[in-house]
């Protein structure tokens, strides 16, 4: 059974109710993990397998229209509006060192270990490298904080975390247009390249004028 799906019996308002719920499981899985110092990303996912195997024949569908429009934006927000911008500034070539360079090599290694070692396509092996190249430090950064490591650190771990995302889903597109044919590997680079610094430019430009 999949909830909002068509014919399945339930509309909007379930899904809302559901969306409810989902929201107060957060809240109190939060509250959970700072008593027993649980990472909240590991919490997150044993109480999801804990909801799959007691409900195993219910299932929410999610597209990635709404991952883009409505989830994602909520998530990068609420980690810029944390970030110590002091400390970020300190620590901006580091950051754009590991969220650019960084996402764009390893996405490559990927593509080229998985070309050697099974046979897939460049494309295809660049397409898995950008999905898992961006890593989520959540555990690593819920470590850092409880270990009372320096803030200049956290801010490393999370501004890079912050920018990783944006890399990735630029280097995802550009691979899934180059395997449709779409563009070829020479205007690939010359849109990944367009893209990044267009970002900076258009967030940049933003934020300065959000800030006035």
């Amino acid at each position: 059974m999949i909830l909002g799906a068509p014919g399945s019996g339930f509309g909007t308002p379930l899904a809302i109710v559901a969306f409810v719920v989902l929201l107060a499981v957060l809240s109190v899985v939060g509250l959970v993990t700072r008593r027993t110092g649980v990472p909240y990303s590991v919490a997150l996912v044993l109480v999801g397998l804990a909801v799959s195997a007691a409900a195993p024949d219910v299932h929410v569908q999610i597209t990635p229209d709404l991952v883009l429009a409505a989830l994602i934006p909520g998530l990068v927000f609420e980690a810029a509006f944390r970030i110590n911008v002091p400390h970020l500034l300190r620590a901006l070539s580091g950051v754009a060192l590991l969220a650019v360079p960084g996402v764009l090599i390893t996405a490559l290694f990927v593509a080229a270990v998985l070309h050697a070692a099974t046979g897939m396509a460049l494309g295809l092996g660049l397409l898995v490298g950008a999905m898992i190249s961006a890593t989520d430090p959540a555990a690593v950064i819920d470590a850092v904080q409880r270990l009372r490591a320096p803030a200049r650190l956290a801010t490393l771990f999370e501004a890079e975390s912050l920018f990783n995302d944006g890399t990735a889903i630029v280097v995802f597109v550009i691979a899934l247009q180059g395997i449709s044919g779409q563009i070829s590997l020479s205007d690939g680079v010359v849109r990944f390249v367009l893209v990044v610094l267009g970002s900076v430019v258009i967030g940049a430009l933003a934020g300065a004028a959000v800030s006035i």
